[in-house]
């Protein structure tokens, strides 16, 4: 189980990737921390909470097939800001993200540009039992000054 769910993730991590001012990739949403610490709610164990999914098990990772390159805001640019954005989603049946949030922020209008791109992501929906499901996962944006 360990082993497919780390094929899955390497295999997006690998699609997410962008080599320019930015970058992409996929983490465990179990990772990902609420501003008071605590974790955010999810399913476990490839169990469904309301219908959304986690990667892993018998649960298979939705494929990115469309990937938009956030601007990198003119004010983090004069200011040589960099660093991570953690962004939380769901990827629907349809391979639409949604519920999409920032868990973790750099601030100076990066935040606002990685949910920006990440909502106009484009996937192939994650599957379970042959049948597209709703998941659950995050992705880090990564700004470097180019």
């Amino acid at each position: 189980m360990v082993g497919r769910y780390l094929s899955a993730l390497l295999s997006l991590a690998a699609l997410l990737s962008i080599a320019s001012s930015s970058s992409f990739v996929l983490t465990s949403p179990a990772v990902a921390q609420e501003r008071d610490g605590s974790a955010p709610a999810q399913a476990s164990g490839g169990d469904a909470t309301h219908g959304v999914y986690k990667v892993g098990g018998d649960v298979s990772a939705p494929v990115l097939i469309r990937s938009v390159e956030p601007e990198y805001p003119e004010k983090a640019r004069q200011t040589g800001a960099s660093g991570t954005v953690l962004v939380n989603l769901y990827v629907d049946v349809h391979g639409i993200p949604s519920h999409v949030r920032v868990v973790r922020g750099l601030g100076m209008e990066l935040d606002e540009s990685a949910s920006k791109a990440v909502r106009q992501y484009r996937f192939r929906p994650a599957m379970k039992d042959g049948k597209p499901v709703m998941v659950e996962f995050n992705v880090e944006v990564s700004f470097q000054q180019p």
